[in-house]
């Protein structure tokens, strides 16, 4: 079996009460666990395109798209320092808050160059829970194979057994073919299950695939050992199942218990440090340097069909200050499609009906717009502006 990152999380009942386990355990990796320095600029932003597979036995995990978008939102928030709580303002480690220019977007071009939604599914019939087993990487196993890892952060979603509900790939080990994070189905997405219901198991495991160790450092949490990280204090408790808004104490210091490497719950997690973003920098300079360069998120008309063929979309106030009225002839479900100049998805919504009124949040720039009907056909495609 590959030397891998196992984060053990709840053991839970959905629609029951949470039955706290140990929510991440750590597997040492075979390198070991320092800080590389990163010394490049910071004045671009880079762009993981990510591909979600999901790997289904039971109806309910076989989770919709609404709640793969909203991962990625979820994702694009933490590594952009948007999931602050109002409490962490009055807190000593707010300035420690960090952009780490990370994005990520999902794939709109497949391996092979043709257009994709960045999520596919497969049901399979095997009898075990595939989280965490080798099976679950391969088609020819009942999951489904890697995209090439060079261009892709491989996402698989799935049933795991017992408490273990996460795994991720530290750079450099295991096999090409596993390389990624997997996630429980249940804790995957924003609305998930409750401690862990606002996508930060994903940003966590995200974390680690970027090879972030935890704060408490490679082994067991002692004041004796640390993540080699200077900006995160040294700490002895890994704040399983709590959610302090108040400061806590270990190893004769504050700890960082927001820090999205810790075990908080979702809801008291708020950051990543500066420190942490130049290691995940070097990473991405380093051994994953080759998903800077991917085309994964290049935009590719996903239809030949001719927009607005018979079909009237009104579309306005356009420009717009972040509230966008959206009109079509027909009701059907439709999805709302944003892409940057890059042609990087960076908004992705869908609405029943014939209109919708969306409060987007995106910030201001030019964007293609894009509305699909429930058959995947673009209806309408335009360019539309934001000014705030």
């Amino acid at each position: 079996m590959s030397v891998r990152v196992y984060l053990l999380f709840l053991v839970f009942q959905l629609a029951a009460s949470v039955s706290v386990s140990q929510r991440c355990g750590f597997v040492t990796p075979e390198r070991e666990v320092t800080a590389l320095p990163f010394s490049g600029p910071l004045s671009d932003e880079i762009v993981i395109p990510v591909v979600v597979h999901i790997v289904w036995q039971e109806p309910e995990e076989n989770i919709p798209d609404e709640r793969v978008w909203s991962q990625i939102e979820a994702l694009n928030e933490a590594f952009g320092a948007q999931h602050i709580p109002d409490w962490m303002a009055q807190s000593v480690f707010s300035p420690y808050i960090t952009d780490t220019k990370i994005r990520f977007c999902l794939a709109t071009r497949d391996p092979q160059g043709l257009p994709t939604t960045g999520i596919e599914r497969r049901h399979t019939n095997s009898n075990i829970a595939l989280g965490g087993t080798t099976e679950l990487h391969y088609t020819s196993m009942g999951g489904l194979d890697a995209w090439d890892p060079q261009r892709y952060l491989n996402i698989w979603v799935t049933r795991f057994a017992g408490g273990i509900t996460g795994t991720a790939s530290f750079p450099e080990q295991g096999p090409a073919a596993e390389d990624g994070v997997e996630v429980h189905y249940a804790f995957f997405g924003k609305d998930a299950t409750v401690p862990y219901d606002q996508g930060i198991t994903t940003v966590h495991e995200v974390g680690h695939y970027l090879g972030l160790p935890h704060p408490w450092g490679p082994d067991a949490p002692t004041c004796n050992q640390d993540d080699g990280i200077d900006d995160t204090p040294l700490s002895e408790l890994t704040y399983q199942g709590e959610c302090p808004t108040w400061l806590v104490f270990s190893c004769g210091t504050p700890d960082m218990s927001m820090n999205f490497m810790y075990y908080t719950n979702d809801a008291c997690m708020a950051l990543f440090t500066p420190q942490q973003r130049d290691l995940m920098w070097a990473t991405l300079n380093g051994p994953r340097s080759t998903l800077k360069d991917s085309d994964g998120c290049v935009f590719t008309p996903v239809s030949t069909d001719t927009p607005n063929e018979g079909i009237g979309v009104r579309l306005y106030p356009n420009p717009n200050d972040g509230v966008l009225s959206v009109q079509w002839d027909y009701p059907d479900q439709m999805t709302l499609e944003w892409y940057d100049l890059h042609g990087r998805c960076v908004k992705r919504l869908s609405a029943n009906g014939t209109t919708a009124r969306i409060h987007h949040r995106l910030p201001s720039g030019t964007y293609l717009f894009q509305l699909k009907d429930s058959q995947g056909k673009v209806i309408d495609r335009r360019l539309c502006s934001v000014v705030r």
